[in-house]
């Protein structure tokens, strides 16, 4: 066997991962339950930046 593989950083940074993940939901949500979203956002905000 050859050397253990070494890990390599994840190009983008885990917080803009999490970001484009919380939009994509938020988007989604939003289109499905538009009514039941609305009572509950902050701000017009589905999450807080992060």
């Amino acid at each position: 066997m050859g050397p253990p593989a070494r890990a390599l950083p994840p190009k983008p940074a885990v917080s803009t991962q999490v970001n484009r993940l919380k939009s994509i939901s938020a988007h989604y949500l939003r289109k499905q339950f538009p009514a039941h979203v609305r009572k509950y956002l902050w701000d017009n905000q589905f999450w807080w930046p992060s």
